[in-house]
């Protein structure tokens, strides 16, 4: 399905369909940058802790 296709079966534009997949996938990047975060932070916070001291 063509992004045209999938504006047209939700009544939206090709631009608002092109706006809203950008929106959709910026904020997966969030949520995954988020999880990576918390993962370095639980496995290697002890490196992260030592540096701020230096």
């Amino acid at each position: 399905m063509s992004i045209d296709d999938l504006g047209s079966r939700q009544g939206m534009s090709f631009t608002a369909s092109v706006s809203e997949a950008a929106v959709e996938d910026a904020s997966v990047g969030v949520d995954a940058m988020d999880q990576l975060l918390d993962r370095l932070l639980v496995e290697h916070g002890y490196v992260i802790d030592r540096l701020s001291q230096t």
